[in-house]
């Protein structure tokens, strides 16, 4: 991955001078002012380096950084600055908005040692945080696919939700995605314990029945105690435990937290855990929404407007179609429950196909257990196994 350097200054001698002299050193481009820089700020190709002038019209450096650090919290930020800038920079320093400043008129050989230590920098941060996330994700999966197997009810929605999680948050343009999709695969993690009959309510959109309401009001913040002690999962575990938390209050868990003081991630779970259970009860995307609309106080309702948008761009429509289980690839969704002769549970409606899952089918269809054909459904118009969705 290249690593870019943005320099901003409304001086184009200066951007002039500064082209002249790291033209061949350094990948980098230049803004003359701080309103071009921010046009070339891009949260999904960010700069590693950042170094601005403080004294600028409209916007100074210090707001400009502060600007860059909300676009791309791990760029590194330097500022330039002369002598009757200095408490202004100091305070901008101090807030956490600048990783360092150099005084006007600066040397080359120190400013180009400062690009290359915030270049270091920039890699190092990067770096472990997608050795830490990568780590954190790859476990989680494996758990889920553990899990899965254990409590197909409970986990079998796992990858409807996600999808249609993600699905919000990349039209919301989050900066937190990463810990809504972990969110969107382990909020089950507390309804292991709630009996089939407590799930099959919770999936029907039902009342629990009375002895096990107390179980059920309990079960995000029983996951939200697991997640806490894994590092790093602390905005996972908050996500998580405010999963069934309306926008006006209402909801789990009890407590004072409403509106934009509940975790954004948790108000797109929300919806999206909603939103999969009209959707199971109307196969209908627009009539899901209209479900969801009935109870607005309950959601965000810039939250739904990106549902809304995802719905009218061809989001969730779907087709069912059987096949043989030399067919069934990974990554496929099942339409139907999966049951053996007796009722057991071993694969439910909306589940992903996993290797793990895949085997154990085979090896109930050896032992003629199941049927070998299956009902899968495809989302968005996809053509092939490899696009099979999970809405």
């Amino acid at each position: 991955m290249t690593l870019r350097v943005l320099f901003v200054d409304d001086n184009q001698k200066v951007l002039n001078s500064i082209a002249r002299q790291f033209e061949g050193v350094l990948d980098y481009e230049t803004a003359n002012g701080p309103h071009e820089a921010i046009e070339l700020l891009d949260p999904e190709n960010p700069f590693a380096v950042v170094v601005s002038d403080m004294r600028m019209p409209k916007m100074n450096g210090a707001e400009l950084l502060t600007h860059v650090r909300k676009v791309s919290p791990e760029t590194v930020r330097i500022m330039l600055s002369g002598y009757a800038d200095l408490q202004a920079t100091i305070q901008a320093v101090n807030e956490g908005n600048i990783a360092r400043f150099l005084s006007k008129p600066c040397p080359r050989e120190l400013l180009e040692r400062a690009i290359r230590e915030g270049l270091d920098q920039y890699q190092l941060v990067t770096g472990q945080r997608e050795l830490l996330e990568g780590t954190l994700q790859g476990s989680v999966t494996v758990l889920c696919a553990i899990l899965s197997l254990v409590h197909p009810l409970a986990f079998g929605r796992v990858s409807q939700v996600q999808r249609i999680a993600l699905a919000i948050g990349d039209q919301m343009q989050l900066e937190s995605i990463w810990d809504l999709k972990i969110a969107s695969m382990l909020f089950p993690l507390g309804c292991v314990s709630l009996s089939e009959r407590a799930l099959e309510c919770m999936l029907e959109g039902i009342p629990v029945p009375s002895e096990e309401r107390s179980a059920y009001e309990q079960h995000p913040s029983v996951a939200r105690a697991m997640l806490q002690e894994i590092p790093r999962l602390d905005n996972v575990a908050a996500i998580v435990a405010y999963q069934e938390k309306g926008f006006d209050g209402s909801g789990l868990p009890i407590d004072e937290i409403a509106g934009t003081d509940i975790p954004i991630g948790a108000r797109v779970l929300k919806a999206a855990l909603d939103f999969e259970i009209a959707m199971k009860q109307t196969s209908d995307a627009t009539t899901a929404l209209e479900k969801l609309l009935q109870s607005p106080a309950g959601y965000d309702p810039e939250v739904l407007d990106a549902l809304r948008q995802q719905i009218e761009a061809g989001f969730c429509q779907r087709s069912q179609r059987t096949v043989p289980l030399a067919e069934l690839r990974t990554g496929m969704v099942l339409a139907a429950d999966v049951r053996l002769e007796g009722g057991k549970l071993v694969a439910a409606s909306g589940q992903e196909v996993t290797d793990s899952i895949r085997r154990n089918l085979e090896t109930f269809c050896e032992f003629g257990q199941i049927e070998g054909s299956f009902e899968i459904e495809s989302v968005g118009g996809a053509e092939n196994a490899e696009c099979e969705a999970v809405c």
